[in-house]
């Protein structure tokens, strides 16, 4: 594939919307599917479902924290990734759960033959560059497979910032995301930035400055949206 990967992610507001949400996302043009679980009361329901789908699956439960609806305690989010191993291919573990549940997690990915995306989303526009140099480093100084970084940008500083990130990590797997119109050029270029993919909706945006998935394939194929 000579293109960045495209994460076509998807939010169901309730159970009764996963299956035509689920048809969609696999007759999409996205190579994985972000199932984000955080609206749903009881996420476990699905997961047998959900796992005989064509595509491989992302499995997110996105907290309030970071930008999602999920208000689940850290030790029940551990636990629901936990169980989400054995049905899915990789998993989104929020880099602000306590250092021992990610450590529980990694060993149970590794165990499973499973992969772990460790994810963080920064929505203060007014942090020092260095105070986000430092998050970022600090970030990858945890063990995962791959990072996702999305930072709010309302100005070019965090695109400069995250294509010298994205040199320095060229060789480890990372998505940086510039979210909002400020950063539509790290969702159509991702390669500028040393991502391995970008994100895009399925049905909508689900983030900020976010485009859908076959404007993103379009863009990609043939250089236009």
């Amino acid at each position: 594939m000579n293109r960045p990967l495209i994460f076509g992610s998807i939010l169901p507001q309730n159970a009764g919307e996963i299956d035509s949400l689920m048809v969609d996302a696999n007759a999409s043009h996205a190579d994985w599917i972000e199932f984000r679980a955080d609206k749903l009361n009881h996420p476990r329901k699905v997961f047998k479902h959900l796992s005989k789908q064509m595509k491989p699956i992302l499995f997110t439960y996105r907290s309030t924290r970071e930008g999602g609806f999920g208000n689940l305690t850290p030790l029940e989010v551990e636990t629901l990734l936990a169980d989400s191993l054995d049905y899915f291919d990789m998993i989104d573990v929020e880099a602000t759960l306590p250092e021992e549940s990610l450590r529980r997690l990694r060993r149970l990915a590794t165990q499973k033959g499973k992969k772990i995306l460790l994810s963080c989303h920064e929505f203060e526009t007014d942090l020092p560059e260095s105070v986000r140099q430092m998050k970022i480093d600090t970030l990858f100084k945890k063990k995962a497979d791959v990072y996702k970084i999305a930072i709010l940008a309302e100005n070019e500083s965090v695109l400069r910032l995250l294509q010298e990130k994205g040199q320095q990590y060229a060789t480890t797997p990372h998505i940086f995301i510039a979210m909002g119109e400020k950063g539509l050029d790290t969702r159509m270029n991702p390669e500028k930035y040393g991502s391995l993919g970008i994100f895009a909706g399925v049905k909508g945006a689900l983030a900020p400055g976010q485009k859908n998935v076959e404007e993103t394939y379009a863009f990609f194929t043939e250089g236009k949206v």
